[in-house]
């Protein structure tokens, strides 16, 4: 359900401004777009940065680039999910079924246009080499990297079903940065998938839930 996704160049949007993906840390309070009821009615809203389902500082990986009218540049992997202008609502598809004239849902964070847009995209390069490797994850699934609206997801045919999927996941890493006080010997207890000790030291690699997830999808006959 992950791979890749974005390159260490990325910025991220947080309440406290843009910062590089990698510097990501559980707590974080990213800036996204609230979808509504079938991607209508939407506004900004705060997301709470979980994990990263794939982090990789020192791979190289082939990327998307992405061009748009108002001069902004997105790279990002080919199967991971952004979300396009369809009648004025956000539908979240592979990045590599963006075709050149299409709509990105964008924000601006300047305070004299602050709000939601839609920008066309210009130019399409594909196989852009670049180093670096990240997929954060957010409770809301979503977030904004170089102004652009995105999933959390990859290699997936349905946003809204891979986010229920990683429900568990979000669940604990949720509750574990509310700030409670953690019980060292019972959240031992809890599945290595779930909490582990080297992936609060960012161990590299895809995360061992989606790793689970991406195991368990290959078993299905109608991949989701």
């Amino acid at each position: 359900m992950c791979c890749c996704c974005f390159p260490s160049s990325a910025l991220v949007w947080l309440t406290t401004g843009s910062h590089l993906i990698g510097e990501l840390t559980p707590g974080h309070e990213l800036v996204t777009i609230n979808l509504g009821q079938n991607g209508t009615k939407m506004g900004m809203e705060k997301s709470p940065f979980l994990t990263y389902l794939h982090i990789e500082p020192e791979m190289r990986a082939e990327f998307i680039q992405l061009r748009c009218e108002d001069g902004s540049q997105l790279d990002i992997s080919p199967e991971h999910l952004l979300f396009k202008s369809v009648n004025g609502r956000a539908k979240p598809v592979p990045a590599k079924s963006i075709e050149i004239g299409e709509s990105l849902f964008r924000i601006s964070l300047q305070p004299q246009e602050k709000g939601i847009y839609r920008s066309k995209v210009l130019e399409i390069k594909s196989c852009v080499t670049m180093s670096g490797v990240y997929a954060p994850l957010t409770q809301s699934g979503t977030l904004i990297v170089n102004g652009f609206f995105v999933s959390c997801y990859s290699h997936v045919k349905s946003h809204q079903t891979a986010h229920r999927a990683m429900g568990l996941l979000r669940f604990w890493k949720q509750k574990r940065t509310s700030g409670k006080k953690r019980n060292l010997r019972s959240s031992e207890c809890h599945p290595s998938f779930l909490n582990s000790r080297k992936e609060d030291n960012r161990t590299v690699g895809i995360h061992p839930y989606a790793q689970l997830l991406m195991g368990i999808r290959k078993l299905l006959p109608n991949k989701i």
